[in-house]
């Protein structure tokens, strides 16, 4: 298992995850979803897993691409990133319950930048710096590698300044852009009950880093 430094994960997030405003996924219009199968290690290609464990249905996207694939409880899909001879940068993906879309913004993300320029490592997290709405997991396939997670729900204990609604319910759990400090209401509940996450835009130490080649994100797990 490996934890990187604060410094490292500055590092790799000032020039590549995104946390800063402006984010574009590299390589989005190549990418391609399918009914999973078992990734084939070690066949020079980066590929995600996506689990769906939720007991509804949801729906996965990738930030600045939308949705790619609705899943029924226990299923999942895979998604091709590319191959693991060059970077594949600032990447973000997100679930939602498949008929409450809580906005862009507000949502528990699970971030990566695949063959980065320190050690050709991969770096990753669970992001909840602007928002959570569903636990969420990110695991490597074949590596001992550590684990990033947010595998509690959050909504219930949410701030009720900070809440989203949609028929009486609460879907998310928003800092409505305020994810610069860690004194937000929302902030301090997520760091409080995910430790393991980003709950704020400085919050460097969440990052894991990692040699594997193919991840399995996993919701509500």
């Amino acid at each position: 298992m490996m934890r990187i430094s604060m410094a490292f994960a500055a590092l790799i997030f000032t020039t590549s995850l995104a946390h800063a405003e402006g984010f574009d996924p590299e390589n989005s219009e190549n990418a391609a979803t399918h009914a999973v199968q078992r990734s084939n290690q070690g066949d020079g290609q980066i590929t995600l897993e996506f689990y769906n464990h939720c007991p509804f249905p949801i729906r996965v996207g990738q930030m600045g691409a939308g949705d790619f694939a609705y899943l029924n409880p226990y299923e999942g899909t895979e998604r091709w990133i590319g191959g693991d001879d060059a970077p594949h940068l600032a990447l973000a993906y997100y679930g939602y319950k498949h008929d409450s879309h809580p906005g862009f913004g507000n949502m528990s993300l699970a971030e990566f930048s695949f063959n980065t320029s320190f050690q050709w490592l991969d770096f990753y997290n669970i992001s909840l710096v602007d928002g959570f709405n569903l636990p969420i997991d990110i695991s490597a396939v074949g590596a001992a590698c550590e684990p990033a997670s947010c595998n509690a729900d959050l909504l219930p204990g949410c701030p009720d300044s900070q809440r989203i609604w949609q028929n009486g319910w609460t879907i998310a759990c928003s800092k409505f852009g305020d994810r610069d400090t860690p004194w937000n209401p929302a902030a301090q509940h997520f760091a409080n009950a995910c430790p393991g996450a980003y709950s704020w835009s400085k919050d460097d130490s969440k990052v894991r880093g990692c040699n594997a080649q193919d991840y399995r994100v996993t919701f509500c797990k």
